[in-house]
Parts: C-alpha cells; sequence; structure tokens
C-alpha cells in the first residue's frame, strides 16, 4: 500500500462499519471486524461483507454515489473551497449531511486536506 493521506471512518446507522483510506496512489476500504462479526449490512453489492480490504485505483464509485450533485456540488465546492472534482475530501467533509443511513468522519486529518 502507498502512503496514507487520511483516514475516514465510515459508520452505518451510527455504528462503525469501517474505515475508508485515502493513499497516495489508491483508495482502501476494511469493514470493522466488528461489523464483520454483528452480520453488519454491506455498504452495497460492490463491497459485500468480507474481512479482505477492498483497494482501487479511483474512489469507489458506491461513496462517490454519495457526493452531492449540479448546484448543490457547485455550491459545497465554492462554500469550502475544496476543488469539485476531490471527491474525498468533499465527502468527508459533507460525512455528516450525506443520503442515507451512512455518514462519514475523517479519523485523521492532515494540514493539507483542511
Amino acid at each position: 500500500m502507498s502512503e496514507v493521506l487520511a483516514v475516514a471512518n465510515v459508520f452505518m446507522s451510527g455504528q462503525l462499519a469501517g474505515q475508508l483510506t485515502r493513499c497516495k496512489t489508491t483508495y482502501t476500504f476494511q469493514y470493522d471486524k466488528d461489523y464483520i462479526s454483528n452480520k453488519g449490512i454491506p455498504l452495497s453489492y460492490s463491497l459485500p461483507l468480507q474481512h479482505q480490504t477492498f483497494s482501487n485505483d479511483a474512489l469507489f464509485p458506491y461513496f462517490t454515489g454519495l457526493l452531492s450533485e449540479g448546484w448543490l456540488l457547485d455550491l459545497q465546492s465554492k462554500t469550502q473551497h475544496i476543488d469539485k472534482n476531490d471527491a474525498f475530501t468533499l465527502l468527508v467533509k459533507n460525512g455528516h449531511d450525506l443520503a442515507g443511513a451512512i455518514t462519514i468522519e475523517l479519523s485523521n486529518l492532515p494540514e493539507k486536506i483542511r
């Protein structure tokens, strides 16, 4: 795995479901062991419950699908001074205002992402 830039905790209905990690060249998602043990609900069909880490060169489509679109994306990008193509930062900055039962909180926040 390449250099870790940021880690975000992903919650399903308030329960820690896993961690989404932004690395220098990849993104990873790992379900929390307790979430799996308690037979938590998979976040999506593309991210089934498993102990193995998911890895992708781009942010997983499930997570990009949680982002705002259209005028709201433009507004968030402008008011928060975040490039609207920086899906990870937009996701964690707005992680308490997502549709559905998912919330996302940054676990560590490097200076350049603040």
